[in-house]
């Protein structure tokens, strides 16, 4: 389980995913993803909440800036991958809490 901290995070997804990417040439290629790499937060990233409806969206939007990963990534992850990315990208909002609740 991750800890709560202001900095980056590594998370070792329990079930990895497997995505089609494009290179350069169209050439589409299958791509593991078995850890996601959390930056700290910036302001764009904060911005990527009004991405999407729903809290589980905004969230995956939220995880999705921060780890430069697609939103296809946080469509296949099992459930217990989505909870823990679920808990990292809140914990990145806990000192926001209130300000969020007043909008």
């Amino acid at each position: 389980m991750a800890e709560i901290t202001n900095g980056p995070r590594v998370y070792s997804l329990k079930a990895p995913v497997k995505i089609l990417v494009k290179d350069a040439s169209g050439k589409e290629d299958e791509h593991e993803i078995a850890v996601l790499n959390f930056k700290k937060p910036t302001g764009i990233d904060f911005r990527a909440l009004d991405r999407s409806d729903g809290k589980i969206g905004m969230m995956f939007a939220f995880a999705s800036s921060l780890t430069g990963q697609p939103d296809r990534v946080f469509d296949k992850l099992e459930a217990e991958d989505v909870a823990e990315v679920i808990k990292i990208s809140t914990d990145f909002l806990q000192g926001f809490r209130a300000t969020f609740e007043s909008l």
